[in-house]
């Protein structure tokens, strides 16, 4: 049971020589029911999500994960149009920033946003559940070592090679054209590296000086 959509999960499946023709697919009812009274043999979930539910219900499980085999797509995605960013480019930049913001702000501050979404949104999930989530999603993206927001082109390049193996785009696609970076995103990098320099430089002469002293 996946989505129709789950193409890493196909690239994954693929990579392990399963012929995707001779699985039995069926449409995700986001219900672990199905899973749990056995009428599939498996399914498609979260780590972060579903797998707490599998434990409070004593249900055993083995995960296969696509990162095993060297495929590791980047998660949540933000999308818009050239001829928006041409048109609206501080709207986009704002949109962007707002949205990065918000992980920082939720990454750092877990129990105020659960009180926030047990308040103002569901009370599906317990505030044990929700927990649950924050640490693992802490653990996913590790924001204490990879700034969030951050996205790598070698990466979205090896995406776009699963991809072409999966016959969904060329050989020779290029990702530079889809990915966006604005001129103060960039101009912050540099700064970054530019004091980063000056710091190491500076060390370098104190620690020249003390030695020769």
């Amino acid at each position: 049971m996946m989505e129709s959509s789950s193409l890493e999960l196909l690239a994954y499946l693929k990579s392990e020589g399963i012929d995707i023709e001779s699985l039995e697919l069926v449409e995700h009812s986001i219900d672990i029911e199905e899973f749990v009274q056995r009428k599939v043999d498996s399914m498609s979930i979260y780590i972060t999500d579903e797998t707490y539910a599998f434990d409070a219900k004593n249900v055993e499980y083995q995960l296969f994960r696509p990162i095993s085999s060297g495929i590791d797509f980047y998660g949540d995605n933000l999308f818009t149009t050239q001829k928006m960013i041409e048109r609206q480019p501080k709207v986009v930049e704002s949109f962007r920033q707002a949205s990065i913001e918000g992980w920082k702000y939720a990454m750092q501050n877990p129990d105020e946003i659960i009180d926030f979404i047990l308040s103002d949104f569901s009370d599906r999930k317990s505030r044990a559940h929700l927990s649950y989530e924050a640490e693992k999603m802490l653990d996913l993206m590790r924001p204490d070592l990879v700034e969030i927001g951050y996205m790598n082109q070698g990466r979205w390049q090896h995406i776009a090679h699963t991809y072409a193996q999966l016959g969904l785009l060329p050989s020779d696609f290029d990702v530079q054209g889809v990915l966006y970076q604005s001129t103060d995103f960039a101009y912050e990098a540099l700064k970054k590296q530019f004091y980063y320099v000056i710091g190491v430089s500076g060390l370098i002469f104190l620690l020249a000086v003390i030695f020769y002293r």
